[in-house]
Formats: C-alpha cells, sequence, structure tokens
C-alpha cells in the first residue's frame, strides 16, 4: 500500500513518523455524521502518526487519553476522514470527518486564545471554509491560499496555483516548538524562536476568523426575494465565487448560511469589515445605515474593529442602485457603491488582482439582496432588481455589447466602452452568469495606435499569444495574452508568424474551430475548447494554429467553426477570452475600433 501523506490543518507541514517527535503527534477536530447529519465538534485524544502505509490517522477518541497510554490500542471505528465533505456527497469512513493538527501547533492555538477557551465550532467552520488540495497523489493539504512563488506569467490570480507548488522543503519546526528552551542563546534555540514566531502568525490568522462574530437578524425582514417564483418577475442576478461546484481537487467556497434583505430607499452609508487569507482580503461582513438612523448588519463583523470609517462610503444623496463587484474563485474581495447618481464610489476592499462585474451595478435599482457566507467571509451576492432598464445579462438588440461588458466578469476590469466587443462572441449566454473570469488585452493599443508597430505574434502551449513591436515604447500590458504552464507536456508548442505592421498589415478575420464533447462521459472534453486558430489579415497572408482540430467519433467529439470578421472601417486591437483550469483557451473574441 502507498503510504497515505497527511498535513496539518494549521501549519500545512507533514505528519513524520521519524523524528522529530512534534511532528508526530497529533489530535483530531471531528464530528460524527449519523444518517447524514453532523453531530458536535469535538476535540481527540493525543494520537501518533507511526504507520504511514495504514494509509490513516486514528486518533484516541477520549479528549484526556494518549497514544501512549498502558493499555492503548488503535480502534478502528476512530478512523479519521480529512478534511471537509466531498462536494459530490462521497461517504465518509465510519462516520467521521475532521481535521487533523500537530499537538504543538494546537498548544500555540491554545495559548494565543487564552484565557478564553479555544472555540471547536468556530475553529472547525473556519478550517472547513478553506479550500482541501488532494492532487499530490494520497496526500491531504488544507489550502490557505498562500500563493508564494506563482508566476505571473504562468497563472492568473484566481487560479489555484497553491496545489501546483512545489512541497515545503523544510518543517516549520526543527524542535518541538513547546517544549524548547527558547530562553538559551543557541542556533537551535534561535532557530525555534523563529519558526514558532512563522507558525503564530498563521495562528493569529486563524484567531482573527475565529473571534468574527455572525450577525442576524432580530425580526425576518419581508422581501421581495419570496413574493414570485418567476425568475423572469424576480430579475433576479448573482456573483459568486466557484460556490460548491467543486471537488477535493480544487479550490473554491461552500455557503453555510445567507441572508436576505429588502433594501430601503435611503440608503446613505456603506461599510464593510475584512478578513485576510493568504495572499488576498476578503469581504466578512457588510453593514447598510438608512439616513432615518437604521443600520442592518449582514455576515461576520470584527467586534473590536473601532474605525469603521475606514471601509465605509456615503451615498449623497441617498440611494443605492447597486453594486460593482470584485470577486475570485473563494469570494468576494472589494465592492463598489453605485449610487442615485450612478456615479461608482471608491472601492470598499481590496479589488487587485481580482476579476470585476458590473453586473450589479448597471440596472436600475435593487429591490433585495441575498448575501451568502462561509466560516469567515462573504462568498455570494444575489439582488433582486427593479422593473425598467435592461437586465444586465439579458439581450439587448440596441447595444449587443451591454450583456457581455456589463454581465461579464472581466479582468483586470471592463473592456473601454468605446472599444467594440462584437456579439459573434461564441459560448456568449455562459459567460454572463455563474464564476467564469475572462482576460482581454488590446494589443493594438487605444485606437489601434501601436499596430503599426507589431511585427510578430507567438502562440505558446495553447494559452497565450505574445506580441512583439519594433519599439520599446509599448506598454507590458499589451505584450501578451493569456497564460501558459511552464511545466513541460506533449502538448506545447511554438507558432510564430511575421506581420508588417509598419507596413499597414492588419489582421482583419479570424476563423475558430472549437472542440466540443457531446457526451459529458467524455472527462478530458466536458467544455469546449480552441481546437484551431486561423488568421488572416490584409495583405492576403493566412496563419493556422493547429490545437486539436480533428473530429473523433469514438471519443464522441465533434467541432464547432465560428469565424469573427471586421466591419468595414474598423480594425482588429484586441483579444478577449477565457481558459479552463489547464489554461488551455476554451473562448476568443476581437475587439474593434474605428481606424485606417
Amino acid at each position: 500500500m502507498s503510504p497515505n501523506f497527511c498535513t496539518c490543518a494549521i501549519c500545512g507541514w507533514l505528519f513524520n513518523s521519524s523524528p522529530p517527535s512534534w511532528s508526530s503527534e497529533f489530535r483530531g477536530l471531528v464530528t460524527d455524521i449519523e444518517d447524514g447529519v453532523e453531530g458536535p465538534i469535538v476535540i481527540t485524544g493525543l494520537g501518533i502518526y507511526d504507520d504511514p502505509d495504514l494509509g490513516g490517522l486514528i486518533p484516541p477518541s477520549d479528549p484526556n487519553a494518549t497514544y501512549h497510554d498502558e493499555g492503548f490500542d488503535i480502534m478502528e471505528e476512530d478512523w479519521l476522514t480529512l478534511y471537509r465533505r466531498h462536494a459530490t456527497g462521497e461517504k465518509v469512513s465510519n462516520g467521521k470527518r475532521g481535521f487533523a493538527i500537530h499537538d504543538a501547533c494546537w498548544q500555540l492555538l491554545g495559548e494565543t486564545m487564552s484565557p478564553e477557551p479555544v472555540p471547536l465550532d468556530r475553529v472547525f467552520q473556519v478550517l472547513d471554509s478553506l479550500p482541501t488540495d488532494s492532487m499530490r497523489g494520497t496526500s491531504h493539504h488544507v489550502d490557505w491560499g498562500e500563493g508564494y512563488g506563482v508566476d505571473d506569467d504562468e497563472y492568473f490570480p484566481w487560479q489555484n496555483c497553491s496545489r501546483l507548488q512545489r512541497d515545503h522543503e523544510y518543517p516549520p519546526f526543527n524542535a518541538d516548538p513547546i517544549g524548547m528552551d527558547l530562553s538559551r542563546d543557541t542556533h537551535a534555540a534561535r532557530k525555534a524562536r523563529e519558526n514558532r514566531e512563522h507558525i503564530l502568525k498563521r495562528v493569529g490568522k486563524l484567531v482573527n476568523r475565529i473571534k468574527l462574530d455572525r450577525r442576524g437578524f432580530e425580526q425576518p425582514l419581508v422581501s421581495p426575494w419570496d413574493k414570485a417564483s418567476s425568475l423572469e418577475d424576480q430579475r433576479r442576478v448573482r456573483v459568486a465565487g466557484c460556490v460548491e461546484n467543486v471537488d477535493l481537487c480544487r479550490a473554491g467556497c461552500r455557503e453555510f448560511f445567507h441572508q436576505r434583505i429588502s433594501i430601503p430607499e435611503d440608503i446613505s452609508k456603506v461599510s464593510v469589515s475584512l478578513v485576510e487569507a493568504g495572499t488576498f482580503s476578503f469581504i466578512s461582513g457588510i453593514s447598510l445605515s438608512t439616513s432615518s438612523g437604521q443600520t442592518i448588519t449582514l455576515g461576520h463583523v470584527d467586534p473590536n474593529h473601532g474605525n469603521e470609517e475606514e471601509n465605509c462610503t456615503h451615498l449623497s444623496p441617498p440611494g443605492l442602485k447597486g453594486f460593482n463587484i470584485a470577486v475570485g474563485l473563494c469570494g468576494i474581495h472589494a465592492i463598489q457603491c453605485v449610487g442615485s447618481s450612478e456615479v461608482a464610489d471608491e472601492w470598499l476592499g481590496s479589488p487587485t488582482n481580482a476579476p470585476i462585474t458590473r453586473r450589479l451595478g448597471t440596472g436600475n435599482g435593487i429591490l433585495a439582496l441575498r448575501c451568502g457566507f462561509d466560516g469567515f467571509r462573504l462568498i455570494d451576492v444575489a439582488a433582486v432588481l427593479k422593473d425598467g432598464g435592461v437586465t444586465p445579462n439579458r439581450d439587448d438588440v440596441a447595444n449587443p455589447d451591454r450583456p457581455l461588458r456589463n454581465a461579464g466578469l472581466w479582468y483586470p476590469h471592463a473592456p473601454p466602452d468605446q472599444v467594440k466587443l462584437n456579439g459573434g462572441f461564441h459560448q456568449l449566454a455562459k459567460f454572463v452568469s455563474g464564476f467564469r473570469p475572462m482576460q482581454w488585452t488590446q494589443f493594438g493599443g487605444p485606437g489601434g495606435i501601436y499596430l503599426k508597430n507589431l511585427t510578430k505574434i507567438t502562440f505558446q502551449d495553447f494559452g497565450r499569444f505574445v506580441f512583439e513591436y519594433d519599439s520599446d515604447g509599448i506598454p507590458e500590458k499589451c505584450r501578451m495574452f493569456g497564460r501558459a504552464h511552464k511545466t513541460k507536456s506533449r502538448y506545447q508548442q511554438r507558432i510564430e508568424f511575421a506581420i508588417d505592421g509598419p507596413g499597414g498589415e492588419r489582421i482583419i478575420a479570424i476563423t475558430i474551430r472549437h472542440r466540443h464533447s457531446v457526451s459529458k462521459e467524455d472527462r478530458h472534453y466536458v467544455e469546449e475548447v480552441l481546437g484551431s486558430l486561423e488568421i488572416t489579415t490584409s495583405h492576403g497572408k493566412r496563419f493556422y494554429f493547429a490545437i486539436d482540430d480533428k473530429a473523433d467519433k469514438y471519443s464522441k467529439v465533434t467541432l464547432k467553426e465560428s469565424k469573427l470578421s471586421v466591419e468595414k472601417g474598423d480594425v482588429i486591437t484586441g483579444f478577449y477570452g477565457a481558459q479552463n483550469d489547464w489554461s488551455r483557451i476554451e473562448a476568443l473574441g476581437i475587439m474593434t475600433e474605428s481606424g485606417n
């Protein structure tokens, strides 16, 4: 049997059957499950990880028992299933589910919480909100979202990069962080002090999340949400991270509870509470105040937060029409209020490195909000829109670009309004709802000012276009579209073609063939991806990028072709589209502007 590699839910270091002893001693934070219902959260006794081939962690269920007690024996009914429940409802071994934690890390958490006891329910809920990574064969790892060493040329900020990084090379402690005499001036003591401080920082972040208060309502509020059953009548729109549609190998978020409120007409102030999680900050709670003095608070708030003005916006005149939202894979990073004057205010939270959407900010106003939360952050915002105007994610005959521009999830933000997105974008309906971020690059610059400098286009590894120019003054943001992994694979290739931008050569048409799986049972091509791409220029040249452009009746794969051409008087100045989790381009569109 292959060894079962498991890591501590707090420090992230492996449980190790070899010295030092602290790395093998652990406790379980567990719940018993009976008939699908989870029971109280308990902390187990002290167990030891001394048989990796056994394939599991089995601590004593008695919290006062230890593995070295006389007569201690491993009981299979104490077998612990790590970590969070499988999204597809996978059964849990022996009815136990939970998290394994080094005893040393648990003691540090207790010291940090002292004199208050460790709230087991809150610790479990916070850990259960973190994604779980099981990509390393039989390993299990709680992902804290700390994307150290991630190359921006390979991944977008919302992609689950942590599972692809190399494992830690060194443990967080070289010796027992609790038992060592840290007052001695020795190399080992100094190193232990440094390592202890490192883990205390992570414990501190955990404690900050644990101490957030969950706010509820004294009385249920009557909401327009409940007044009709028709989705058309409700005019509902939604922005969320990748909620629940995950398995044990992917990042994402889980909704533990939600709150729904009607929106008063005289909202005069909006404030948020923030919480750090890895390399990002998230909104944990939101408060809405009216000009009459009523305040409604949703979600988790910091009871010790004294300066609310740091993260609030005042609406003058009063009135809240909607929100622009910055959202990542695991939740909401920032909101931007759109007031009655339709001018967006400053961001509350940090939208940096997060896709942004105007899905909840461009309607005729909102009647009600529904906010969903995990154990410490806001992960889902939905709204009921007022009648009148155009629903952001519905077709608009007068302005076919509007649904995609306003309801799409754009990185780093929505394209400029003067840029045409061309309604022939393949799979348009797929990208105006849900969590499907799109990227864009104006390789021609605003108004096509850099097209005269374009000399070469390189297509790399089925996911990235690199544009080269005859001038060093072209901004970096214009030089690349997409991301591509640097790891070697049989799919890697590099295709180049020269284009005479200085001589007036321009791209005038693009023909795309999407590879499409007819059967969802075909796991390799469950969704459409780019199969081939042909670029036609104004000089009569054609450049063909073949990726995987053959239909296959045995694997039930077909091809769909679409041609993106330029209207008279326009010029292609950029690309926009989306990539899947493997950095394969799954959708591609053209950006055009009036030009010569």
